[in-house]
């Protein structure tokens, strides 16, 4: 890897001799806080691995999807079936993409029935103010299905009254129409959104339209903040081979996505109590071959019912507790897997404490699940200030997954649930360390390893044997991830550089892995080993002459089997009073790779938008 490092120390140095030029600039940046913590904390106080991604408008203008912002950092592994946020898988630390938890201004927003669901999600990316990534396992705050991490998508709160339309075009039929609304009082502020995206696709049978509308509104009134989000959105799209590669079958799939989110937060006394509820329904129909169209057709309804009251409170100034219970109902009806229901209740704690250079934490939670008894979950992290700048710390926690419906029930030519399947069980063992310079430069290093017991996954042990959904024995995982990431003080549209390109963000990950499953032996298995055993990324921002933004990156992943890519997208934007314009690139070298074995991905790519503000 001689040439990443030669790669750091080159732009290590640019960013110290751009810094020393800035530093007469001074900038009152924001201090980062955590909220996919049950406790919001300080970014310094957070005792495991985490980012926070801060999105520009140009950022969320020209991005394609929420995934396409995810795959920039260190071990999150984006796996896409389709494009443009089609459908999307995601692995956090070399996990399955059911064992990651997706959440929406802190409410869960996974899929019962299956984890390729998890990203049909009801808004678009211009209505994300951030982005909390928190690796390691989230069960003793959120419980199930938080092995690699917890995705925490944070929607905007307008501060002035505007509205504007946007168009995009592109390649392969690429269209897109959008329209926001925003407002914003002392009262209420509300962020209204809807789009349509389409494209006649880059193979046969990937062509897909998405429509999307969402409204995200927060209340103040004198005793209490009330927030309300509600969403729906709506996917068809080809679905070449997407299930079952190697047997080319043209299949068609639609979905449609349905989430509201109501939560307040209240003062009573020294507690600020937090309930929130939440609901969510998708609809699912899958067509195994378009050319029978009359013929294995599968749909599915699943709704999900979520409720919770948290409380926390200060004991002092040097420790903070939350503590609340949970409960969760959903169900399945599905004219193939038949119809069930499944709930869950939950109680939960964490204590945080700092004190003379020292941060600690612990949480606990115990799960009753209708199907599977009692899960415990506790957690801990410890860590300490070496310096002003410097900390180290470690941590360790327990995390489970149940079974999703298709796991347990499925059943046709390629592949057979178990009813039997057990739940998943896992320990995370984290340390690492971090430094900071003030709020523009970040760099951490943190090496982890996870012990899984009962990990599902489908096998073949003979090549002619249907899939079959199993509990493996035990899986390991282990390996680390470095990020360097710095920003200029500078964040006015005024600021002139005297280089002829001005570097105002730069962001640079690696990340290893190395898997150990063990099992009978087995033909193949169809999730486990995908991940990158290597990947490599580096983003830049900034300004060209004319006021020009751009943005450019580079992904390079070397996978178990050895098969390596390189993937490289640009993008330069130029605004001018309401009217922004920008052009995009994905893809640039052409490559031909796969994110899923068998499911080739998109060559280049190109598109370009713009943007009117019309109030």
């Amino acid at each position: 890897m001689n040439y990443c490092r030669i790669l750091i120390l080159i732009l290590a140095g640019y960013i110290g001799t751009n810094a020393q030029e800035t530093d007469s600039i001074t900038v009152a940046l924001k201090p980062i806080v955590i909220t996919a913590n049950r406790i919001p904390t300080a970014a310094s106080s957070v005792n495991r691995s985490f980012d926070v991604i801060e999105l520009t408008s140009t950022e969320l203008f020209s991005s394609a999807s929420i995934e396409d912002i995810l795959q920039r950092f260190a071990q999150v592994n984006v796996q896409s079936r389709g494009v443009f946020g089609a459908q999307t898988d995601l692995s956090i630390r070399g996990t399955l993409f059911s064992q990651n938890l997706i959440l929406l201004n802190g409410s869960r927003l996974d899929d019962p029935q299956t984890a390729h669901h998890n990203f049909d999600l009801p808004l678009s990316t211009g209505q994300i103010e951030r982005i909390e990534i928190v690796r390691g396992p989230g069960s003793s705050q959120y419980g199930a299905n938080a092995a690699g991490g917890v995705v925490n998508i944070i929607t905007r709160k307008p501060e002035k009254t505007s509205a504007n339309i946007s168009l995009k075009g592109g390649n392969y039929g690429l269209f897109t129409a959008s329209g926001t609304y925003e407002s914003a009082s002392s009262v209420i502020s509300s962020a209204n959104n809807i789009s349509f995206s389409r494209s006649s696709g880059y193979r046969y049978d990937t062509d897909f339209s998405i429509f999307n509308m969402s409204t995200s509104n927060d209340i103040h009134t004198g005793f209490t903040d009330i927030s309300l989000f509600a969403g729906y959105t709506k996917k068809e799209f080809g679905a070449f081979d997407f299930y079952s590669p190697g047997r080319n079958l043209p299949s068609k799939e639609w979905t449609e996505t349905s989430v509201v989110n109501i939560g307040s937060k209240l003062e009573v006394r020294s507690i600020q109590l937090i309930p929130k509820i939440s609901y969510r329904r998708h609809y699912d129909m899958f067509m195994d071959d378009i050319r029978l169209q009359d013929q294995n057709i599968c749909s599915h309804t699943t709704n999900v019912l979520n409720g919770e009251i948290t409380g926390i409170t200060a004991f002092n100034e040097h420790v903070n507790m939350a503590s609340g219970v949970e409960y969760s109902y959903n169900n399945i009806i599905s004219n193939v897997y038949k119809e069930h229901f499944r709930n869950s209740g939950a109680v939960f704690a964490s204590v945080l404490s700092e004190f003379s250079g020292w941060t600690l934490d612990a949480g606990m939670r115990i799960d009753f699940h209708s199907n599977y008894n009692s899960r415990l979950c506790p957690n801990a992290g410890i860590g300490f200030f070496l310096t002003p700048q410097n900390k180290i710390y470690a941590t360790a926690g327990r995390s489970f997954r149940a079974p999703t419906y298709t796991e347990l029930y499925i059943h046709n030519s390629s592949t057979h649930g178990d009813p039997s399947l057990q739940p998943e069980m896992g320990w995370s063992y984290e340390t690492g360390w971090e430094h900071y310079t003030d709020s523009q430069m970040r760099v951490f290093l943190s090496l982890f390893r996870q012990d899984h017991t009962n990990l599902i996954d489908y096998v073949r042990y003979t090549p002619i044997d249907t899939a079959q959904a199993v509990n493996f024995s035990s899986a390991v995982i282990h390996g680390f991830e470095i990020s360097i990431q710095w920003r200029t003080a500078s964040t006015s549209k005024d600021y002139i550089s005297s280089k002829l390109i001005n570097l105002e963000h730069i962001s640079i990950n690696y990340g290893y892995l190395d898997s150990r499953i063990e099992h009978r032996p087995v033909f193949s298995s169809r999730y486990s080993y995908n991940h990158p055993r290597h990947k490599i990324s580096v983003f830049v921002s900034g300004r060209l002459p004319l006021s020009i933004q751009y943005t450019a990156g580079v992904i390079h992943k070397i996978k178990t089997n050895n098969a390596n890519y390189t993937l490289v997208d640009a993008d330069f934007s130029k605004e001018i009073s309401s009217l922004k314009m920008y052009i995009k690139g994905s893809n640039l070298l052409n490559q031909t790779y796969e994110e899923i074995a068998g499911i080739p991905m998109p060559g280049r790519w190109l598109w370009a938008g713009i943007k009117i503000g019309i109030l």
